[in-house]
């Protein structure tokens, strides 16, 4: 059944739109396991009930603590759909990193993996705000009974499918924690309808954005045929997320990589016939090369069009390793923050300095120096980047 409501920019009108319009095209894939549009929107509207039925507000925080898979999309959005926040939660935390975040960020109820229950255990009594928890299996074996742990396929089985949810609006939140390289983990906290515009491209990262939210749907019905997107980065990481919602936007199918293993990585390319495929800095990429050069034709790489990378820096050895291995396929590197979603692409098609690199600015980015006074392209001078624009709400 689906119930009427007005497309806003919010996130989950947003999927919905796309869901209605491409309900048949599969949607995410990841191993062995596929949704297409339809089953990913009912799966989620079922998550998102149980979080309503389990007591979750809208506002509060849910946190994820999760390897890759096909459950963390689904949990995505079905936080967006219940209108409460969803907090990533870096599944390499021990337990006082785990214990920090989820009490800096006020989580009140948490997916975890299986194989992570003995972590959330040791660190439960310590977080009052937790009243809530649903156990993903993800191949561990520790029992998440004591816990409490509602089991994930029952939270979907006892859910109801219908979109009977309260009126969202583009003010809902949405949090991406970063990664600590400069201090503390900080939640950089956006109101949805900035967070698409700025770190989603508008519904359109190649052109225009959109200004009607309800042509996102249009849009991907007449995308034709269907871009396979493959996300390399763990869905942990902003650029993971970023490339999942830009995906299911456009109506693409995304595939997403359950665990880094340079084989598996080519080999899904191959089979799922991926066009473009994302990865972060060379902790990924140069793997990934050093993999594919002991026997580059081992794998049929021919559907592979872009191979682009955000988060982290993509070293010119690396990426001239990669166009040499892949002669038809754009290398891309693209620069931003949690804080400020993509300010810009390198710049190819300029002369390269003798260190470092060009990159070509999005028209609301700049460098400011110490003075706050604009730095000129080309000068030399070392600035500060700065956004203007749709920006955060803070952390």
């Amino acid at each position: 059944m689906f119930y009427l409501r007005t497309v806003s920019f919010n996130l989950a009108d947003l999927f919905e739109s796309v869901a209605d319009a491409v309900g048949e095209r599969e949607a995410v894939v990841c191993g062995d396991q596929r949704r297409t549009y339809a089953q990913l929107d009912d799966r989620a509207n079922r998550l998102a009930h149980h979080l309503i039925d389990a007591g979750v507000r809208p506002g509060e925080h849910v946190g994820m603590y999760l390897q890759n898979g096909i459950e963390y999309v689904e949990a995505l959005i079905a936080c967006v759909k219940a209108r409460v926040v969803p907090i990533n939660v870096n599944f390499r935390y021990v337990e006082e990193e785990l214990r920090y975040l989820l009490d800096d960020a006020d989580v009140v109820a948490l997916l975890h993996g299986r194989q992570f229950t003995p972590r959330v255990a040791a660190v439960r009594d310590q977080l009052p705000a937790l009243r809530h928890l649903i156990v993903v299996e993800d191949g561990g074996t520790a029992d998440a009974g004591a816990l409490g742990s509602v089991a994930y396929a029952d939270a979907i089985a006892g859910g109801q499918a219908d979109r009977a949810f309260a009126e969202r609006s583009p003010e809902d939140r949405f949090i991406i924690y970063t990664g600590g390289t400069t201090g503390f983990p900080k939640g950089v906290v956006w109101r949805q309808e900035d967070f698409f515009f700025t770190c989603l491209g508008g519904g359109n990262p190649q052109a225009e954005p959109i200004w009607d939210p309800a042509q996102l749907g249009r849009n991907a019905d007449a995308r034709s045929p269907q871009i396979v997107q493959f996300v390399v980065a763990p869905l942990i990481h902003g650029a993971g997320q970023l490339g999942v919602f830009i995906g299911l936007n456009w109506g693409d199918k995304v595939v997403v990589a359950p665990r880094f293993e340079p084989d598996a990585i080519w080999r899904t390319v191959a089979v799922e016939r991926v066009n473009t495929m994302f990865a972060v800095g060379d902790a990924m990429a140069r793997p990934l090369v050093e993999h594919l050069a002991i026997d580059p034709g081992r794998y049929d790489l021919s559907s592979l069009v872009y191979f682009g990378s955000s988060g982290a820096l993509l070293s010119a050895t690396v990426k001239d390793e990669l166009r040499r291995l892949l002669p038809n396929v754009f290398v891309g590197e693209n620069f931003g923050s949690t804080e400020t979603g993509n300010q810009g692409m390198e710049a190819q098609d300029v002369p390269k300095p003798e260190t470092g690199l060009r990159f070509r600015m999005n028209e609301r980015s700049t460098v400011f120096d110490d003075d706050l006074n604009p730095v000129a392209a080309g000068s030399g001078v070392v600035g500060k980047l700065a956004l203007t624009g749709r920006i955060p709400l803070g952390y």
